[in-house]
């Protein structure tokens, strides 16, 4: 029970830890793609 228990607590700090970097990366690339679609959204519009 003991090594369960132990395994569930260091799942928890991957799942603490993981995620946040995941999310802030996918954010990131989120945000750039937007940029990129902004920036040809203006460019087709201007030409």
């Amino acid at each position: 029970m003991g090594s369960a228990f132990r395994n569930i607590e260091l799942l928890g700090d991957l799942a603490y830890l993981h995620p946040c970097r995941l999310v802030s990366d996918q954010l990131y690339y989120f945000h750039d793609a937007i940029d990129k679609i902004t920036k040809w959204h203006e460019i087709l519009e201007s030409g």
